[in-house]
């Protein structure tokens, strides 16, 4: 095996490093006959092997401190060639011992810049992820010091590859661009390849993304490499039948070469796909004939992915022809292969345990599509039988969907399959409404809230559930790092199956899978054994749980659109009801110009409503307007688009704005209420206000109103230059509670680069998402983020608005107060201050900010500020509380309690003196 095989950045970096050969060498005959044997144009097998060996023999010898650079530098060419004949572990070390003789003999950080690349990159193929990160990062931020030599373009590939393979897709693409934006074309012949590697990989990750154009432009660009020309024409196909464009995806398939089509069974998979989408299921029939003529010729008796998609794909051509109970067969033969372990070829079972991989998705497929064929059997027949299998087929799939996100290690991951099971939900709930107005059973609507709530931001519950079970349960943080390495392993070893490699490959592959499920599960059933990390999270929503975890006099609203209709379910602790909208009544258009209109500073204060916007508050709050009425709290859990609309300032039936009526809550979804009884005291809280000095070097305007913002809290707080990052970090894990007056960013296109600013003292000034939602906030009883648009961001349909507010989730904070969008730093500083007086007489924190609005818009003082751009954007995300009195009515009521019993005794005595 030769190691100059590596690309030819690679060789020019070593050759950077040929004029430091010097002392040692003359004293060290074996570094240096290692040396000469390493530079050898060709050198042999047997050569590279001398190399290694007489590399090993010098470097088990500590060296001086002359030594110490040809030591440092012989570290990594015997990492190299350890690497090049597959000694990863081998390699790691010698490349960390290069690394620490650098550092223990003050060698230049840059001297080590290719043994942090190469050792990112070892580590990275062995799946130690962090690791593999932080070793990239340090050659990265060397990069920067070598002014043009390195390896710039190996590094941001690796980087790209990186983060597209932990599902990053967005930032991989920056990376993919800035490796490609090295290339200067002085060696084209070489650099070629590597301009194909990252458009590649680029137009995977777009692809990824749904950015369906965007891939195919780029596939369309490479096929002019004539590299791979076939693969390119594969992946160019699926991105057409994602798009439903079956005739464009047939004709890419069609320029595939006769010998790849010959032995491709996911070339005939796809274009059976693509004649069904087409309608012509003669010709789809035809390619699943050829597909099973190579089945039939492979003697593995593995599972096959692909395979598994040629019983999903024979199923739907049998649905195509109206036949339905055979397509049902045909999807649990597909079922059988895709999911390890399960064997059970009867169409009545239904899997309830399920294994990772890259098949999980095209199984939730099948999953949804065995559903709707069992639903349509028992439309068309009348068969309760099918009903219940289709019902215990949705139960499945959305099983699936939950168990697949619990073992996703990133919220970007979870959030691209919520918006993937999204659909199936959809049409699951549509059904089953529809079914419970045929069969009058309302336990079915029951069912469909249960998958409402399960559908609404489930990424967000695990992934803040699991962080916080790893926090209470003290986790030592080797087990937590073994377990992300062995989940991307896994999802590794998936993606290699899904390209249909040949039989040796894919029968050592699953041998692989199967091992890393074992050792997964063993690592798991080790997290038991710490306290508190017992707890499922798989464990299902239950409707009549949830209502008695109500609060008396609190009422829910919870939002879900379907296929074509929109469901309002209203929820008290005694009360169950439903209100179905088709959706062409929802004022979509008329929505979006009425909240485009809000978020601008108005000229004046005079607020006028738009009759549609009126007509649809009537009919999404008249239905449940009793309730309203006798509620002390109203509960909100929006969906998809209606995330984003100021439901305070819509009217009722009455033409009265729900801010006049009642304190207002926003969650997630309804697994996240819990009931909170009783008076919240806050008390050693944390406040910040970096910019509240006129002046200041970042950039952002000031903010002098801010200091004011504090001056109602209790507890630390540092304003100006002492609000430094550094102390929120330090100080925010302890606070009772949270206030954070300051700028904001949000970014509707990368959710991560949404940050909180705080006094910039050098670059790190900024607290970017994912590093708040790794905090530990689960002691802070509120946290007040008074910023600018902290509750906006990127919309997903499934998961809400991807913002700030999700970060300080994940961290553990369960009510907070955000803001929709800019808000005006005076207008701030008032409800802030009228707020936390209001919590000190005892109000909720519902009650405390309606109050605070109140008491604004009935400020003469406050009157330009009147117009609800300038308070409609404070929101409470939390949880229902029972109605505590004021601090002052309960020192009445304790009077009261008093008197009456001495009342009556002093009554008796009187009229028993009284008496004959």
């Amino acid at each position: 095996m030769n190691k100059h095989n590596y690309p030819v950045f690679f060789i020019c970096l070593i050759l950077i490093f040929v004029g430091t050969i010097s002392i040692s060498q003359e004293t060290n005959p074996k570094l240096r006959k290692a040396t000469d044997l390493y530079f050898l144009p060709n050198p042999t097998e047997k050569e590279d092997l001398d190399a290694i060996r007489l590399f090993e023999e010098a470097l088990n010898h500590t060296p001086d401190q002359e030594e110490s650079k040809e030591f440092v530098i012989a570290s990594e060419h015997l990492g190299n060639l350890l690497l090049s004949y597959g000694q990863v572990s081998k390699a790691v070390e010698r490349y960390r011992q290069g690394i620490t003789w650098a550092r223990a003999y003050r060698q230049p950080d840059t001297l080590v810049y290719n043994h942090h690349l190469f050792l990112g990159e070892a580590l990275f193929s062995i799946s130690q992820l962090d690791s593999s990160l932080v070793h990239l990062q340090v050659a990265e931020r060397l990069q920067n010091q070598l002014k043009g030599r390195g390896e710039p373009e190996r590094l941001y590939n690796a980087l790209g590859v990186y983060f597209f393979e932990t599902g990053n897709y967005i930032r991989s693409i920056s990376y993919f661009d800035k490796a490609q934006s090295y290339l200067t074309g002085d060696q084209p012949e070489l650099e070629v390849y590597a301009r194909y590697s990252f458009q590649s990989n680029k137009a995977s990750a777009l692809y990824h993304l749904g950015e369906y154009d965007s891939a195919q432009r780029i596939y369309t660009q490479l096929l002019d490499f004539n590299i791979n020309q076939d693969q390119i024409r594969i992946n160019l196909a699926n991105t057409f039948l994602q798009e439903g464009e079956s005739e464009q995806a047939l004709a890419v398939l069609n320029q595939i070469s006769p010998d790849y089509k010959a032995k491709s069974l996911s070339f005939f998979n796809l274009k059976a796909k693509s004649h069904l989408l087409s309608g012509n299921a003669v010709d789809a029939k035809e390619s699943l004939d050829q597909a099973e003529k190579l089945i039939l010729q492979d003697s593995s008796s593995e599972r096959s992915f692909q395979k598994g998609v040629w019983m999903e794909v024979k199923g739907d051509y049998f649905r195509k022809i109206g036949k339905n109970a055979l397509a049902l067969v045909e999807y649990q033969k597909a079922i059988v292969e895709l999911l390890p372990g399960f064997e059970d070829l009867k169409i009545t079972s239904n899997p309830v345990e399920f294994s990772l991989g890259m098949s999980s998705l095209t199984l939730f497929e099948v999953l949804t599509k065995k559903a709707e064929t069992a639903w349509e059997i028992h439309r068309s027949t009348g068969e309760e039988s099918f009903f219940e299998l289709g019902l215990g087929a949705w139960q499945s799939a959305f099983g699936l969907s939950q168990f697949i996100s619990v073992n996703f290690d990133n919220d970007k991951a979870r959030v691209f399959l919520s918006e993937k099971a999204l659909i199936a939900f959809e049409s699951g709930i549509e059904q089953l409404m529809a079914f419970s107005e045929l069969k009058k059973k309302e336990e079915l609507v029951w069912k469909a809230f249960q998958w409402v709530e399960q559908s609404k931001a489930g990424g967000l519950r695990i992934g803040a559930m699991q962080e916080k079970l790893k926090r209470k349960s003290q986790l030592p943080e080797e087990l937590i790092q073994e377990e992300r390495n062995l989940l991307f392993a896994i999802f590794r070893n998936s993606q290699k199956q899904f390209a249909d490699p040949a039989p040796e490959v894919k029968a050592a592959l699953a041998k692989e899978a199967v091992d890393l499920e074992v050792q997964l599960s063993r690592l798991r059933e080790k997290f038991k054994d710490f306290p508190g990390f017992g707890k499922d999270l798989l464990e299902p929503f239950d409707l009549k749980v949830f209502q008695q975890s109500i609060p008396e006099k609190s009422f829910v609203l919870s939002f879900f659109m379907g296929d074509s209709t929109l469901f309002v379910f209203g929820i008290g602790r005694e009360k169950f009801s439903w209100k179905n909208i088709p959706l062409t009544e929802v004022p979509f258009s008329e929505l979006n110009r009425w909240i485009g209109g809000l978020v601008k500073e108005p000229s004046g204060s005079r607020y006028d409503l738009n009759q549609e916007i009126a007509r649809f508050g009537a009919s999404v709050l008249g239905p449940f307007e009793q309730e309203i009425v006798h509620a002390k709290e109203l509960v909100l859990i929006p969906q998809g688009v209606l995330n984003s609309v100021p439901f305070e300032l819509l009217p009722d039936a009455e033409g009265k704005f729900l801010y006049q009526r009642i304190p207002v809550i926003y969650q997630f979804s309804a697994q996240f209420i819990q009931h909170i009884q009783g008076h919240q005291d806050l008390n050693s809280g944390l406040g910040l206000a970096p910019f509240s000095d006129p002046e200041n070097s970042s950039g952002f305007s000031p903010l002098p109103q801010s200091s004011l913002e504090l001056d109602a809290i209790s507890g630390e707080k540092f304003v100006g230059k002492e609000a430094l990052k550094s102390v929120f970090l330090e100080k925010s894990e302890n606070a009772d509670f949270i206030h954070l007056a300051t700028h904001a960013v949000a970014s509707s296109v990368d959710p991560n680069q949404a940050f909180i600013a705080f006094y910039p003292e050098g670059e790190d000034f900024r607290l970017f998402a994912p590093e708040l939602a790794f905090q530990s906030l689960e002691k802070a009883k509120l946290v007040f983020l008074s910023a600018c648009e902290t509750g906006a961001g990127q919309l997903s349909k499934s998961e809400g608005l991807i913002s700030l507010a999700r970060s300080l989730a994940f961290a553990g904070a369960e009510q907070m107060i955000i803001t929709q969008w800019v808000s005006e730093d005076r207008v701030a500083a008032y409800i802030s201050g009228r707020f936390y007086r209001h919590v000190a007489d005892g109000m909720t924190f519902a009650s405390a900010l309606y109050q605070a609005k109140l008491d604004l818009l009935d400020d003469p003082e406050m009157a330009q500020y009147h117009h609800p751009f300038y308070w409609a954007n404070f929101r409470l995300i939390g949880q229902p509380n029972d109605i505590a009195f004021p601090q002052g009515w309960m020192i009445w009521v304790g009077f009261l309690i008093i008197l009456l019993p001495a009342g009556f005794w002093i009554g008796v005595k009187f009229w028993n003196q009284r008496a004959p």
